[in-house]
């Protein structure tokens, strides 16, 4: 018997029916905000990011969770140095992890993360909660990694494939071209 039983039968159940569109909002919510609190659910987000790594779009979750921890700050520096740390990594143009956001949430973080609140990233994590939710969650809850998760079964390895990198002509500014090869 499943160690998650009645987590992953009430899984099953909010796939299944009329309002599924409701119940995978739920189910994602469940996922990624009962991490860590005893609920069996780690489980599920872990799979969901495991998922995320194979759509070379783990970014949103890991923005999502930093949110999440970012809204437990109690002191200024700390509520500073964290937005910081996410607009960084996360926000500004060619960040390490740099989320899918539209040019006027991108701004406003902008404009706003010289004096951060503890809201100013409110937008951006709403818009890539929608983005998980309307496109990527629809491919877990297809996907064998959920599957392996609601029947029980052991994790497989994931296949993994490397993400490619795009070149600029920085990185081309001392090779010379031979013309001739494309005549």
């Amino acid at each position: 018997m499943l160690k998650n039983a009645p987590i992953v039968e009430s899984m099953k159940n909010k796939n299944q029916g009329s309002g599924a569109g409701r119940g995978k909002a739920a189910l994602l919510k469940a996922h990624v905000t009962a991490r860590g609190r005893g609920h069996g659910m780690g489980d599920g987000l872990e799979a969901f990011t495991r998922f995320l790594k194979t759509e070379f779009s783990e970014e949103n979750i890991e923005f999502w969770i930093a949110c999440e921890d970012f809204k437990k700050s109690k002191e200024p520096q700390q509520i500073h140095l964290k937005a910081k740390a996410i607009y960084e990594k996360f926000i500004q143009t060619d960040a390490p992890q740099e989320v899918n956001l539209d040019f006027h949430t991108k701004e406003v973080i902008t404009k706003s993360i010289t004096q951060p609140t503890l809201h100013c990233f409110d937008a951006a994590q709403s818009r890539v909660y929608q983005l998980m939710e309307q496109d990527s969650y629809t491919r877990f809850l297809k996907s064998d990694i959920y599957l392996d998760l609601i029947e029980g079964r052991p994790k497989r390895p994931t296949n993994l494939r490397r993400r490619s990198r795009s070149f600029t002509c920085n990185e081309f500014q001392d090779v010379k071209s031979d013309v001739a090869i494309w005549l």
